[in-house]
């Protein structure tokens, strides 16, 4: 396999894309052409980004940048720095236009305008002459971009050595915000629960393992329960609690809660019980509340309602 490389350069259009799979094909200004899985919207035009993959050559389009990950450079001309304010800044209704914008780079250069804006409103608001607030408010957008940034290079850093899928870093960031990597590393089944993509038990707690947690926590116990009962469902609906116990002694080691692996199941909304004479059967709630509602409309049916 090819050795895994950076491309850094000028994204200038997207030539195709399948929104459902958010595969598409770009181009960059120097002429590459990358191909990859991610959000192309957030990528602007006229902006330099950082990709990682590997070159392929393509039987029918010829060579071509495959992409895994990627993360957006600060600009540093002044076309991409008014690139940048127009999908930014222009439409905020902050009170900076094409025109101030143009002053405050003549002003600052292109490559410190942007780290001017952020960390000085105060001079910000005096040269342009827009309102306090407003040259406020234009700081927040910045800071907060510049937050974002930050938490998808922390993302593919922390999502790199599990086998995560690269579409996960912009699932984790529109659900979670610049929090992404302070909640996942806190609780990396967080993502199990969520049910975003290729976050199966075994890929969250591996990583789960690697930050140091203890392997016998409780909530680690019920994702190992919840994980056995959705890969060995078969079309069963209940599992006798025996055959739990042995997996989680199996995965987790001692220090087996039963009970308040079960609690906590029942109130997160992933598990439920059931007795059947002496034996307690346990079920997810999902597979469980689908059984009671085709009992149901079966009774229905054959009492003729």
């Amino acid at each position: 396999m090819a050795e895994r490389q950076e491309l850094v350069g000028v994204f200038r259009r997207v030539q195709h894309s399948i929104p459902s799979t958010s595969f598409f094909i770009g181009r960059l200004d120097e002429g590459s052409t990358i191909v990859g899985v991610a959000k192309h919207d957030v990528m602007i035009p006229g902006l330099p980004y950082r990709y990682t993959g590997r070159w392929e050559t393509h039987v029918q389009y010829g060579r071509q940048f495959k992409f895994d990950s990627y993360c957006r450079q600060e600009p540093k001309t002044v076309e991409q720095v008014l690139s940048y304010a127009k999908r930014y800044l222009f439409p905020a209704g902050v009170g900076i236009g094409p025109a101030k914008m143009r002053r405050m780079i003549d002003h600052k250069g292109p490559e410190l305008v942007l780290n001017w804006i952020r960390s000085c409103p105060e001079e910000v608001a005096v040269f342009t002459g827009i309102a306090q607030d407003k040259a406020m408010a234009a700081c927040r957008i910045l800071l907060d971009l510049e937050s974002f940034e930050s938490t998808r290079i922390d993302l593919l850093s922390l999502f790199g050595t599990h086998g995560f899928p690269v579409t996960l870093v912009d699932v984790a960031i529109e659900h979670l915000g610049a929090s992404a990597v302070g909640v996942i590393k806190r609780d990396p089944f967080t993502m199990m629960v969520r049910e975003w993509p290729g976050c199966g038990f075994q890929r969250c707690d591996a990583m789960y393992m690697q930050l140091g947690r203890s392997k016998n926590k409780i909530k680690r116990q019920l994702m190992a329960v919840f994980y056995f009962m959705l890969s060995h469902g078969e079309g069963s609906t209940w599992f006798p609690y025996p055959l739990l116990a042995e997996y989680m002694a199996e995965v987790c080691g001692g220090d087996l809660r039963p009970k308040k692996v079960i609690e906590l199941g029942i109130r997160g909304g992933q598990l439920a019980v059931l007795r059947q004479g002496t034996q307690l059967m346990v079920g997810t709630h999902k597979s469980a509340t689908d059984e009671w509602l085709i009992s149901n409309h079966v009774e229905r049916l054959t009492n003729g309602a």
